[in-house]
C-alpha cells in the first residue's frame, strides 16, 4: 500500500498565537531598549561635563587658577547658556581643538536636546556669542548683564568663596515658564525651541552638574530650586533651576 504524506500547514489560530507572542515580546523589549538609549544619552551628557571640567581645569592651571571669561566689550545674552565666542575658544584652546567642528561643538549640547545643536545657535548674532545647551556659571564681564554677576553664582577662579566641591560651574538646562509650570518648548530667535534636558514624563528628572573641583554628580529635581529669572520680558520670562 502506498503511504501518503501530507504537509501540515499553520491553522489560523496557531498563526494568531504566534503573532500575539511576537507582539508581547516587542511590548516587553521596547521599554528596555528605550531605557538603554536613555542611559546612553545620560552617560554622554555626563561625559560632556567631564570634558568641560578637564578643559577648564587645564586653562585654570595655566592662568593662576582663573576660569575662562569673556571680553567685557562684547555684548552677550541674558541667560547662563549665553557665552561669548572668546570664552569657548579659551577653553577649547587648552585641548588643542578649535570650536568650528561638529565633533567639538557637540560637547556644548546635551544629547537629550539634539535640536539645540544648530549653526545659528553656535554662531548666534553673526558669531558674537554662542547659545549652548548647558548653563555656564563662569563670571560675565559685560557690565550690562548685572544679573549674571551675582557672587553666589558667577565664578571667576577655581578657589571661589566656600568649598569647591559644593560650587556648581556647569549644569544641565532646567527651565520653567514664570507664567506657568511649563518645562518644554521655549522658542528662541525663530529657531528650534529650547527645553529642559532631562525629563521624566511631564516633570524634570534632575540635572548633571560639574563642580569647580571638576567632579560631576547627578542632582534630583526635588533637590533643585529656581535660582535666576531671565530678563527677556513677559511673557517670555522663565526660571533657571540648579
Amino acid at each position: 500500500m502506498r503511504q501518503v504524506y501530507r504537509s501540515r500547514a499553520f491553522t489560523l489560530i496557531e498563526l494568531l498565537v504566534v503573532v500575539a507572542i511576537i507582539a508581547l515580546l516587542i511590548a516587553i523589549l521596547l521599554p528596555s531598549l528605550g531605557r538603554a538609549r536613555q542611559k546612553a544619552k545620560d552617560a554622554t551628557c555626563k561625559a560632556n561635563l567631564h570634558s568641560h571640567g578637564t578643559a577648564i581645569a587645564t586653562y585654570a592651571a595655566e592662568w593662576a587658577g582663573k576660569l575662562p571669561n569673556e571680553d567685557p566689550n562684547v555684548g552677550g545674552g541674558l541667560i547662563f547658556w549665553d557665552i561669548t565666542v572668546e570664552m569657548t575658544d579659551k577653553q577649547l584652546a587648552t585641548t588643542g581643538l578649535d570650536g568650528k567642528g561638529q565633533t567639538v561643538r557637540k560637547i556644548y549640547y546635551c544629547p537629550l536636546n539634539p535640536d539645540q545643536n544648530q549653526p545659528q545657535y553656535w554662531d548666534y548674532t553673526g558669531g558674537t556669542y554662542r547659545v549652548v545647551g548647558y548653563y555656564f556659571l563662569n563670571n560675565r564681564k559685560n557690565t550690562s548683564i548685572q544679573a549674571l554677576q551675582m557672587p553666589k553664582y558667577a565664578k571667576t577662579t577655581t578657589t571661589p568663596h566656600g568649598v569647591s566641591d559644593d560650587q556648581e560651574l556647569v549644569t544641565d538646562v532646567v527651565m520653567s515658564k514664570v507664567t506657568g509650570p511649563t518645562w518644554t518648548g521655549f522658542a528662541l530667535g525663530g529657531g528650534p525651541s529650547f527645553s529642559t534636558s532631562h525629563m521624566k514624563g511631564s516633570q524634570p528628572d534632575g540635572s548633571n552638574m560639574l563642580f569647580v573641583d571638576s567632579h560631576v554628580e547627578w542632582r534630583l529635581f526635588k533637590a533643585m530650586s529656581p535660582q535666576y529669572k531671565s530678563t527677556k520680558g513677559a511673557p517670555d520670562d522663565f526660571w533657571e533651576w540648579f
